[in-house]
């Protein structure tokens, strides 16, 4: 099911890892684990992935390892765009940094609110929504093609707006 919602458990926890142990709490475990189980399965979970040396959590990197095993979220390789293509984008990305500089706009507070784990990745559609809303709807013909260009390809579907 982590595959097929293409959740990566890593991401789920990192924040709760104050000392980047790759250990959680049980409760913090539980509370922020992604996807809704009946509570025998997570309990499953939790006794095989129980860290004896932390006073019982729960390491969350050794979960994640064989969860993801052989498996990528690699995207198909996207055609090769043409040199029209090219100068169209940058020109739609000259664009949309133009305007946003003369409206003195900092997005990144935007996309934030889009982003409560702090990731720096939005989804394609949170990418579009958040330009829409901070007063650049006039520019939304040009976002289909910046965000397919700018697709992260570790996670297919979500935009990196912190780089």
């Amino acid at each position: 099911m982590v595959r097929e919602k293409r959740v990566v458990l890593r991401d789920c926890f990192t924040d709760y890892d104050s000392h980047h142990c790759g250990s959680i709490t049980q409760n913090r475990f539980r509370r922020s684990f992604p996807i809704s189980l009946p509570p025998a399965d997570l309990d499953i979970i939790v006794r095989k992935y129980a860290d004896g040396g932390r006073h019982g959590d729960i390491n969350y990197r050794l979960l994640h390892e064989d969860v993801m095993e052989g498996f990528s979220f690699r995207p198909e390789s996207p055609p090769h765009a043409s040199r029209s293509d090219v100068r169209t984008l940058t020109a739609a990305e000259t664009e949309l940094r133009e305007a946003i500089h003369r409206r003195r706009l900092s997005l990144y507070e935007f996309f934030q609110d889009f982003d409560p784990l702090r990731s720096g990745f939005v989804t394609v559609n949170c990418f579009k929504r958040v330009i829409c809303q901070s007063g650049l709807e006039h520019l939304s013909h040009l976002l289909d093609s910046i965000a397919r260009v700018h697709v992260d390809e570790r996670k297919p579907g979500f935009v990196n707006y912190a780089n």
